[in-house]
């Protein structure tokens, strides 16, 4: 992903109530639904899988 400027992606699927986040130099992992999910650094976000598909309803 960082050879074309991404250095941090999420993949919401509401249907199955799943995250996959997507990191620099790292397997993609579906995300714990309590756990706050990844952000870009300088940004100030707390946001759980859990409280987004609550949001997304």
């Amino acid at each position: 992903m960082s050879s074309h400027g991404t250095e941090l992606a999420w993949l919401i699927d509401p249907a199955e109530r799943v995250v996959l986040v997507f990191q620099c130099d790292r397997l993609p992992e579906e995300w714990p639904p309590q756990n706050p999910l990844p952000v870009l650094p300088g940004l100030s976000l707390e946001l759980t899988p859990e409280s987004l598909f609550r949001w997304l309803q």
